[in-house]
């Protein structure tokens, strides 16, 4: 399972995945552009897309990571992780940004880096 952030609609990387990808309000609101919307809309068609809005408590935790430069979508993203985990799920967190990559290693929640080499290990 995959949890995408607004660059893997971007980069149009989910488009071969035959996982179940879920994301927030947030990253849909963010996904703008033509080919983008495209992709969030062929993962709607294939009922492969689950958009989920995180708990509070799930928010919360992200924000305990203490990482700076997450913005209020990527914690959206990394709450969602992590209620997900908390489910019993596996998540894998798809993202190029760099803050994001360190906020999931300190939680230890897997991450995928779609397009460049990304955080070698979390500044602590």
């Amino acid at each position: 399972m995959v949890v995408a952030d607004t660059g893997a609609f971007i980069t149009g990387s989910l488009r071969g995945l035959y996982l179940q990808v879920f994301t927030t309000p947030g990253v849909v609101m963010e996904v703008r552009d033509r080919d983008s919307v495209r992709v969030l809309e062929e993962l709607d068609a294939s009922g492969r897309l689950s958009i989920v809005e995180p708990p509070r408590r799930a928010l919360e935790a992200a924000k305990r990571a203490g990482v700076r430069g997450l913005s209020s979508v990527d914690l959206e993203v990394l709450a969602l992780a992590l209620y997900l985990r908390d489910l019993g799920c596996v998540p894998v967190i798809a993202t190029d940004d760099y803050a994001l990559q360190e906020a999931a290693s300190r939680l230890g929640v897997p991450f995928s880096r779609i397009r460049y080499r990304g955080a070698r290990r979390p500044r602590m």
